[in-house]
């Protein structure tokens, strides 16, 4: 992966410890309470809030915010096909997300050195098209110099 000269330990907000991590999780942004979102899937979310409430700053968000848990493992591919089991698994329908309301497939990977990649087989491209979700990647490396 890239070097990251930005990333300085003295700037993380999180420890170092964590960085080889690879995670997918179902995002749900919008402008309405999430308890229409929550109510839609039947399934809690792991985090969210609402326009209006307070950040730990103080300041207000500007958006709502449902999230799945997080699936975390070895690969990002593996993240994200059991974040598809879970989807799958729970019978989310999508069309019944209110219309002020997008959802994504968050994927997000920390990396010390380098980057393992990661690759989707045919079987998970398929299953992710059945879905029609927006798919997002945050990738992190914190190489040194």
């Amino acid at each position: 992966c890239a070097q990251a000269d930005w990333l300085s330990a003295s700037r993380l907000p999180w420890p170092l410890a964590l960085m080889d991590r690879s995670y997918a999780y179902l995002r749900i942004i919008g402008k309405s309470d999430t308890a229409a979102v929550t109510k839609a899937f039947g399934i809690q979310p792991a985090t969210s809030w609402n326009v209006g409430e307070k950040k730990p700053n103080r300041s207000a968000y500007n958006f709502s915010h449902w999230q799945s848990a997080e699936f975390e493992r070895p690969s990002l591919d593996e993240a994200v096909r059991a974040l598809v089991e879970f989807i799958e698994g729970a019978r989310i329908e999508f069309s019944r997300l209110p219309n002020d309301f997008l959802a994504t497939i968050q994927c997000v990977g920390y990396h010390e050195e380098q980057s393992p990649g990661f690759h989707f087989d045919e079987g998970l491209v398929q299953r992710l098209g059945r879905l029609g979700l927006a798919i997002d990647f945050d990738l992190y490396c914190h190489a040194k110099q």
